[in-house]
């Protein structure tokens, strides 16, 4: 039985087919399906060359520079707050470790994307956020 979905990775869109190879009995070989013939991945145009670039360096480095050109710095992944490094009044450079969002039991870091004053701390440590929540403000 072959099921589609879609996902949606770095604000890009990819249909996926996955195909049932056994039921989960608890006692299922995996290895005994057979070879798997694998299609090649259509070769991305160059914007998303460079958004799969990106996405593939930061989740290597777990490091997660936040949007936040407006000052308004948003959760980039849903996940729970570890640890803020900040606090309200502190100056911060472009860059900065601001806090640790733990994702699919992997610690993020989360940098300052830009300089300046954290106004307002919208989360404490041990909440769960979504994608695009506020954390914080930087003015």
């Amino acid at each position: 039985m072959k099921k589609k979905f879609r996902i949606t990775v770095d604000g890009e869109s990819y249909e996926v087919e996955v195909e049932e190879i056994a039921a989960d009995t608890g006692d299922s070989d995996i290895s005994s399906a057979g070879p798997v013939k694998e299609k090649p991945a259509p070769k991305p145009s160059s914007s998303a060359e460079s958004t799969a670039a990106s996405s593939k360096s930061k989740s290597a480095g777990r490091r997660q520079t936040a949007s936040g050109g407006d000052g308004q710095v948003e959760a980039p992944m849903s996940g729970k707050v570890l640890e803020l490094k900040v606090a309200e009044g502190e100056e911060v450079a472009a860059g900065d470790l601001i806090l640790v969002l733990e994702a699919m039991k992997m610690e993020n870091e989360i940098y300052a994307p830009r300089a300046g004053s954290i106004k307002n701390i919208a989360v404490s440590d041990g909440d769960t956020v979504d994608a695009g929540d506020l954390l914080m403000e930087i003015e």
